[in-house]
């Protein structure tokens, strides 16, 4: 048994595959197996993953129709055989030293995952994001951290696990937004958690504005899979249902600004109907959650009433 499996969905990547491949083969361990998943690749990934697989024989490659990141994912999983997982995306970056701080840190805390601090990097600038050190078996305030660390959060990238708390945990196929409920159940799974503040994850902004693009029916996913979220979290963790309607706040607003700025038609008319209808639906409860704050849920108001200056006044508070 290999220590680390590393699963690396690739789709149309032919421009990044090989020096994300390089960041893994970089690592302080170098006990690991790197699973390629061709995800239906029209570009040269295919052929390129096929000359990586020639030079290390620690990597090996699997080509399937185009399924998505989740269906990608799972099949990876599936034939993992690593004591450690970890979930590699194709634009980003790691620390060469990520993966032998986190396994550090569950063998000496006996956890079964590990999290590590991210920067966003935009161009330029540079961004740490929130986080600390904290190790728990109370899988509730764990939970917690999730929810008010955004350099902890509901990724799966800055994270490593232990394989058998994914044994029956797999991706929901066919959506975007995959990560949330995939790490609420295998944070659910685990015994204990442990985090440390160290950067270890270096993710990369896309550049190009999103204005004027045309949104898409899985975009809403954004909103779907938090609300998905605070249902099941209502009922496991009572206690952490304000910080999972004030998640869903968050999804309200990011999706609120796409559509606000997104090409007219007739999907985005649909989807602005549906994100007001589900506002309303949920609008009262907002207003009264006290770990919401006052400016976001005065935010959620303007986009209910008046999405086009809401849209203008969100581009420039982040100068997007």
């Amino acid at each position: 048994m290999v220590q680390i499996s590393f699963i690396m969905p690739a789709f149309n990547v032919e421009d990044s595959l090989a020096r994300s491949v390089e960041g893994i083969l970089a690592q302080e361990i170098q006990d690991f197996e790197i699973i390629i998943i061709n995800d239906g690749s029209i570009d040269r990934t295919k052929e390129i993953s096929l000359e990586l697989e020639k030079k290390d024989s620690r990597i090996s490659t699997i080509h399937q129709k185009n399924g998505g990141p989740s269906a990608a994912r799972n099949a990876g999983l599936d034939i993992a055989k690593g004591e450690y997982i970890a979930f590699v995306d194709g634009d980003d970056s790691v620390e060469k030293d990520m993966y032998s701080t986190l396994m550090q840190r569950m063998k000496g805390e006996e956890a079964d995952i590990g999290v590590c601090n991210v920067v966003r990097m935009n161009g330029e600038n540079e961004k740490k994001l929130n986080s600390g050190n904290f190790t728990s078996d109370d899988i509730g305030e764990v939970l917690h951290k999730y929810f008010v660390w955004n350099g902890v959060e509901f990724y799966v990238w800055n994270k490593l696990y232990r394989r058998h708390v994914l044994q029956q945990v797999r991706f929901p196929e066919g959506v975007l937004y995959e990560d949330v409920m995939f790490s609420y159940h295998a944070l659910k799974a685990a015994s204990k958690v442990t985090i440390t503040e160290k950067i270890g994850y270096n993710y990369l902004d896309n550049p190009v504005s999103i204005v004027n693009r045309t949104f898409s029916e899985q975009q809403y996913n954004n909103v779907k899979q938090r609300e998905i979220l605070l249902e099941e979290v209502s009922k496991d963790f009572p206690q952490m249902a304000p910080y999972a309607l004030d998640n869903l706040l968050d999804g309200f607003l990011s999706t609120g600004f796409k559509l606000s700025v997104a090409k007219k038609d007739d999907i985005r008319k649909t989807y602005l109907q549906k994100l007001r209808s589900d506002i309303k639906k949920y609008q009262a409860a907002i207003t009264r959650n006290s770990v919401s704050s006052k400016a976001k849920i005065a935010a959620l108001l303007l986009l209910k009433t008046n999405s086009h200056l809401y849209g203008y006044l969100y581009r420039k508070v982040l100068k997007k």
